[in-house]
């Protein structure tokens, strides 16, 4: 296997920070780079060494259905095309359009769930989250866009290695505007009935 390729596949399995799309689109990106660091000459040789990496990229995050829906979805399509390709370069070619409308319906995904999101927020609610989500930060940031006021209490997610993941979502939220406000975890029950319409 490449070696860059490895490298990133590598950093996917060790990413504690990020969500499952974040992390689905930069599993796309190593099939990507998986495509254009391809030495195959043939179009069985290309293909298992796209088998490879999709292998190694969902054992990487198991527990992610959506890593591993998207990196499958590339190579059933890519094997069922193979057989109307003679050679490798032309696969190629299609094996990078594929992963470019992947990428795009994967972000087209990221951003439905944020506005569907949007429509469950009223004015003047109080919520509450814990961890980090991208997609989280990103449906109260069209919230806020659309004119919704409301407030944020984040849990501080303090992990065993000490990383306080709240802090993440707090330092997001607070570039976009939107009240937010830490709270340690172990405070969190006492909380909670700050949480909905006030």
């Amino acid at each position: 296997m490449n070696p860059e390729v490895a490298k990133q596949i590598k950093e996917i399995r060790q990413d504690r920070i990020h969500g499952a799309s974040w992390l689905s689109r930069q599993a796309i990106g190593v099939m990507e780079l998986a495509v254009e660091k391809s030495k195959a000459r043939n179009v069985a040789d290309f293909l298992q060494e796209l088998k490879a990496v999709a292998r190694e990229l969902m054992e990487a995050k198991p527990s992610m259905a959506s890593v591993t829906n998207y990196v499958s979805r590339f190579i059933y399509e890519i094997c069922q095309e193979s057989e109307a390709k003679k050679d490798s370069d032309s696969l190629k070619k299609l094996a990078r359009s594929n992963l470019n409308d992947l990428l795009k319906d994967s972000e087209k995904a990221f951003l439905k769930v944020a506005e569907q999101g949007v429509e469950v927020i009223e004015k003047g609610d109080g919520l509450m989250t814990c961890s980090y989500s991208s997609t989280i930060c990103q449906t109260f940031q069209v919230a806020k866009l659309v004119g919704k006021e409301f407030r944020v209490l984040v849990a501080e997610s303090r992990s065993s290695s000490g990383k306080a993941y709240g802090e993440m979502t707090i330092e997001q939220l607070k570039s976009y505007g939107i009240p937010a406000e830490i709270i340690p975890d172990n405070a969190i029950r006492g909380r909670i009935k700050r949480c909905g319409n006030s």
